[in-house]
């Protein structure tokens, strides 16, 4: 007696699945893994190093499917074999090969790119997106506006030009609150940004007073209606009405987020780590805690020096400022990987 079987080409049916599976577990990966190299570049900053960047320029997934059949058969008496056999089998293989590319990011335009002013256009986008972290937004982004100041390191945290920043940013999220202070930019080819104050009277109308006497804008009467005042970059304001903004850079971002790193004292006292002078209200947005295993509740995790260093899953400002120093140096790792052609590129197959 012969039995034999045979299985069907299985590509109609696990190449979807293989798709809806493969594609979510490629982008988890790459989020995670970006999201750790951009904790190890703050910090191996709080360490001194000038941590490299690799971005992930291409996947290529190569998945090939077998399938098997067979079929067990004996000869004899059945209590001879009974329960021991398997009249039929068959199965399939599922083999996931990809080929990784990286890019390693050097070179003038990622130098430039770094220290670079955050152009005003990524400003307006992040504040407006900032939707319960407007003054996270400013704080964190804008050094100098119409005079207040916003400093790394201010000498003096007191002084009158960094309190006004700071009532600045109270009024800015006391309006935030009803939506009456955003970022716009203008319509009908006017390609300019503006401070839009709207919807503030009556009972918020001498916020917006403030804010604007804060800023030394003259010439504008609140009184309910909506109030534009041109933004540019640039260190004084081009007339009585305007608003002039130094931002920060992404290097400038991760200089004050590595202060945050909680290092132990002897590596302070031994010079393995920076000793950073007191930061201005920026560095009190972000805390990176370290632990000897890797905490269950981390928000992102990297290992460094027998250490764990992590953002706490529960601190929600943190999250914001990482959130948002992320998105920045994604923005430069995609700038940096249009000139891919130009730069080495490590290819790494993966079996």
């Amino acid at each position: 007696m012969l039995l034999s079987g045979a299985a069907c080409a299985p590509g109609t049916i696990v190449g979807p699945a293989a798709l809806s599976g493969g594609r979510p577990a490629y982008n988890t990966v790459i989020s995670r893994t970006d999201d750790e190299q951009s904790l190890g570049y703050i910090v191996e900053r709080r360490y001194g190093y000038a941590r490299s960047l690799m971005a992930v320029s291409s996947i290529t997934a190569n998945v090939r499917f077998s399938a098997d059949a067979s079929a067990q058969l004996a000869l004899g008496p059945e209590r001879h074999f009974e329960g021991n056999l398997v009249p039929f089998s068959g199965g399939v293989v599922y083999e996931d090969n990809p080929t990784i590319s990286y890019l390693p990011l050097q070179g003038e335009q990622h130098l430039r790119q770094s220290l670079a002013p955050i152009p005003l256009d990524l400003l307006v986008l992040l504040f407006n997106e900032s939707i319960q972290y407007k003054g996270i937004a400013l704080t964190m982004l804008v050094e100098r506006m119409n005079g207040a100041t916003n400093r790394d390191f201010p000498p003096d945290p007191r002084a009158p030009a960094h309190l006004k920043f700071q009532r600045l940013v109270a009024l800015v999220n006391d309006l935030s609150r009803i939506d009456a202070v955003q970022f716009v930019q203008g319509g009908d080819g006017d390609d300019a940004f503006y401070l839009w104050l709207h919807d503030y009277a009556p009972d918020n109308a001498g916020q917006a007073e403030e804010l604007l006497d804060i800023l030394g804008i003259e010439g504008e009467t609140v009184d309910g209606r909506d109030i534009f005042l041109p933004i540019a970059l640039a260190p004084r304001p081009a007339g009585p009405r305007a608003i002039a903004v130094q931002t920060r850079s992404v290097q400038g971002l991760a200089r004050i987020a590595a202060t945050a790193v909680d290092v132990p004292e002897e590596d302070l006292a031994s010079g393995q780590a920076v000793n950073f002078p007191a930061t201005g209200p920026a560095g009190d947005l972000i805390s990176i805690r370290r632990a000897r295993e890797r905490p269950d509740d981390a928000h992102v995790a990297f290992s460094y020096r027998d250490w764990w260093f992590y953002i706490d899953g529960s601190d929600t400002i943190s999250k914001a400022y990482f959130r948002i120093f992320q998105s920045l140096l994604s923005v430069q790792i995609s700038g940096a990987t249009q000139d891919m052609h130009r730069a080495p590129v490590l290819t790494v197959p993966v079996n």
